[in-house]
């Protein structure tokens, strides 16, 4: 009606106006999903109060308990913030009155959130609210290493990094609509420990002091293939979310002195198991495309 009243009358019109104060900053319209497209957000802070019913650091904005124990699910609300897994009775409780569909499909296109099968029930982990580190024993494994430190990591894309992982899984494990639990999968605030597929186990380690996410492969796993996977995710991090103002360099641990040595020497001593005989180990490229079409792509 509003539309009308500027005479925009046909579809196209209002998709390029729709477009034009999206870009301007005078409303939030999101067109990656057809659920997307269907709410226009005059008011972000609306938006921003609504995730904020999700991602919030328990300790200085509480729930009042009470309140979820009348309506049963104190349990869940309590797993939410001891392992950033939510339940969609939760989800449908916090976002109550508001568009549940739409809320969650943003969450998941800006890598805030993520689906996963657990106990052949679905739930939604949200990487950001894991709380407990875990320090894995990596006396056995080779490591890749992912250095921000010529500028920074910020905070937010390990845990993206983590969110796509997740996301990429629970898609691989879907097969002709019946959904199997997920199998090798650890999560924590700083370690993530996921099958993205069949014989694709992805370890990342993100080491704040160092500025550095690690990847960590047995000698008996693809390091090529898990190499690949964690940097076009890291690609895709850096540019639907970053701006595409990340910078990195990507390093390899020797066995013989645990020294970490350049991409390009490392391909030219042929390090084991990221460089094998046949073949190369590939710096892959991320083309402008949505979150479906990219995860998509991994599914061979």
């Amino acid at each position: 009606d509003i539309g009308k009243g500027e005479n925009i009358l046909t579809q196209s019109e209002l998709e390029t106006a729709l477009s034009l104060f999206h870009e301007r900053g005078f409303v939030v319209h999101l067109t990656s999903t057809n659920v997307l497209k269907q709410i226009i957000v005059l008011k972000p802070q609306w938006l921003v109060d609504c995730l904020c019913k999700v991602i919030r650091d328990k300790s200085l904005h509480s729930f009042n308990e009470e309140n979820f124990r009348k309506v049963g699910l104190l349990d869940d609300m309590k797993i939410l913030f001891a392992k950033g897994q939510a339940s969609r009775d939760l989800l449908d409780y916090l976002w109550e009155n508001e568009p549940v569909e739409f809320l969650l499909d943003l969450m998941k296109r800006t890598m805030l959130l993520s689906e996963l099968n657990l106990e052949n029930k679905l739930v939604y982990i949200v990487p950001s609210l894991l709380q407990s580190d875990h320090f894995p024993d990596s006396e056995n494994m080779y490591k890749c290493e992912f250095d921000f430190s010529s500028s920074f990591l910020p905070a937010g894309v390990f845990q993206r990094l983590i969110c796509l992982c997740v996301e990429g899984s629970h898609r691989n494990n879907y097969e002709k609509g019946t959904m199997s639990n997920q199998k090798n999968i650890a999560l924590y605030q700083n370690y993530g420990m996921i099958e993205f597929e069949k014989g694709c186990v992805i370890r990342l380690q993100e080491c704040k002091n160092t500025q550095t996410i690690i990847v960590h492969v047995k000698e008996t796993e693809n390091g090529a293939k898990c190499y690949n996977v964690v940097q076009s995710l890291l690609h895709k991090v850096n540019a639907d979310a970053m701006g595409t103002g990340l910078s990195w360099e990507v390093k390899f641990e020797t066995r013989n002195s645990a020294d970490y040595v350049s991409f390009a020497e490392s391909q030219s001593q042929r390090i084991s198991p990221w460089f094998q005989k046949e073949g190369k180990l590939d710096q892959p490229s991320v083309q402008n495309t949505n979150l479906d079409d990219f995860l998509e792509a991994f599914r061979g």
